[in-house]
């Protein structure tokens, strides 16, 4: 079935993806956030050994 730009379903499942795609962009950055805090508490708490 050819992608027709004015189709409305084609469009809704388009911004729900790009939805999905932000979300999990969100996600990761959090993620890496939190390994890096977890990262420095461990150093922390070697250094204080």
């Amino acid at each position: 079935m050819p992608h027709l730009p004015g189709d409305r379903l084609d469009a809704a499942v388009d911004a729900a993806l790009a939805e999905s795609r932000r979300e999990t962009a969100r996600i990761k950055a959090a993620l890496r956030r939190w390994q890096t805090d977890q990262a420095g508490a461990r150093n922390e708490r070697g250094r204080a050994r």
